[in-house]
């Protein structure tokens, strides 16, 4: 097993795995960086920089968010959490869902099951 380091602005992420695959996104204060993935899952790192919108849609796999740092709201199926360090916030697959009011710069770990982009969007 190897260990794969990242460092996304404030937070040094040490993952352990046996793959390193980066897929980087990063468009007006939005990125994404998938550091692994499985047959069964993928982990990625979502940033949104304050006061942006976030753009995502659904996605046909469930999805978990930890959040590690900033604070914003979560549009979950039509209900607005408030979310901090430390909040993890479920997604089943095909619920809409977004980040507004991100009122400090928001990082986020997220985890597709299955990898994300592996189902087709319903």
């Amino acid at each position: 097993m190897t260990a794969v380091h990242h460092l996304i602005e404030r937070e040094l992420i040490t993952v352990l795995g046996d793959q390193e695959r980066d897929v980087q996104i990063d468009i007006a204060g939005v990125r994404y960086l998938e550091f692994d993935r499985q047959s069964g899952l993928s982990t990625g790192i979502y940033e949104l920089s304050a006061g942006v919108q976030d753009p995502q849609g659904p996605h046909g796999e469930d999805e978990i968010y930890v959040v590690i740092h900033g604070r914003a709201v979560v549009e979950l199926a039509g209900t607005r959490i408030p979310i901090q360090p430390g909040s993890i916030i479920s997604v089943p697959r095909a619920t809409e869902h977004r980040f507004v009011e991100v009122q400090e710069d928001l990082q986020l770990v997220v985890i597709f099951g299955p990898p994300e982009g592996s189902i087709r969007k319903t």
